[in-house]
């Protein structure tokens, strides 16, 4: 072959995007999870590649948007964690798993190489309805069934069997699945939880049909965060409870010095305010101690005379044992 035509150019694009795609995710393997986002108005700019620290609520803030025209505003799919803790999609996409997803690297709108806060699925549901739009849990099954139904007339309906019970009326877990399938058809965001034992091969092909779907607006895929970023975020929070400690002591110690000062300061005025004795003079009487000898003396008075009173009671000095005769007394 001509040296000048080898490799085929396909060959060569083909191979760059899988080497971009790999490269970026094993670079923000580091503590946070990656997170790549597709959104159906944006590929022909090129891709922006963000190494700034960023939560995955602004991530979904931005994607998700206020558009209502799409049938669904975002498809967001994450990953489970590892064996070793580590984030998954980096380990995936590094193994070559990912193929369908290598090739649509470069249409992507932005790559973000560090997502933190991602401890779930719950969360990124959590984040979506927190900005005011409803969104719901699916498994990738689920999902594919409602990437079916969004491009037909049918409404999507749960993949279980109508169960009615003996009284003619629906059972609990036919009425709970079609409870589920009409949350499914309101929501505007689904979350498909990816564990690391699922298929990738079907991961990759979902990715794709939401990525190529008309009705999808945006497509995010990430991962759950690692056991590293856990610990790190429980350092720094450890941290920063450190120097919020530290600050109160040093107040409390500076409130407790100056306190300390003022008393001291207190007591000295006392001591000196003892020993200066100029205008002091003592008196003989003071209202005390005449009010205390005045009833003093009056207490005697009316004691002696009350004495003297009781002492000028008699009675007669001689007791018989028969009275005399009336009449004759004298």
């Amino acid at each position: 072959p001509n040296p000048k035509s080898w490799p085929p150019a396909s060959i060569t694009t083909e191979t760059m995007k899988v080497t971009s795609f790999i490269l970026a995710t094993l670079f923000g393997s580091a503590l946070a999870a990656p997170a790549i986002v597709w959104k159906a108005t944006d590929g022909s700019e090129g891709i922006i590649h963000s190494s700034k620290p960023v939560q995955a609520k602004d991530i979904l803030a931005g994607a998700v948007g206020d558009d209502d025209s799409s049938s669904l505003a975002s498809a967001v799919f994450v990953l489970g964690r590892a064996e070793d803790g580590s984030e998954s999609l980096s380990t995936t996409a590094g193994s070559g798993s990912l193929p369908g997803v290598a090739s649509k690297y470069n249409t992507a709108a932005c790559y973000h190489s560090h997502v933190s806060g991602v401890r779930g699925g719950y969360s990124v549901a959590h984040d979506v309805e927190n900005s005011g739009r409803s969104a719901v849990e699916v498994s990738l099954n689920e999902f594919s069934r409602k990437l079916t139904s969004i491009g037909s007339s049918e409404p999507f309906q749960p993949a279980t069997e109508v169960v009615v019970g003996e009284t003619g009326m629906l059972s609990t877990a036919q009425k709970q699945a079609n409870q589920r399938a009409r949350a499914l058809a309101k929501a505007d965001v689904v979350v498909i939880n990816v564990p690391v034992s699922a298929d990738m091969s079907k991961l990759d092909e979902a990715i794709v049909k939401a990525i190529e779907h008309k009705s999808v607006n945006s497509v995010i895929v990430t991962a759950v965060r690692s056991t590293d970023e856990i610990k790190e975020e429980r350092s720094m929070e450890y941290r920063r409870r450190m120097k919020v400690m530290e600050a109160a002591g040093r107040a409390l110690s500076y409130n407790s010095g100056a306190r300390r000062l003022e008393q001291q300061n207190n007591q000295d005025d006392y001591v000196d305010a003892a020993n200066n004795l100029a205008g002091v003079y003592y008196v003989h009487m003071t209202p005390n101690i005449f009010a205390g000898l005045f009833f003093g003396l009056f207490f005697a008075v009316v004691a002696y005379t009350g004495l003297s009173c009781m002492g000028m009671i008699a009675g007669q000095d001689v007791y018989v044992n028969k009275m005399p005769v009336i009449g004759r007394e004298a």
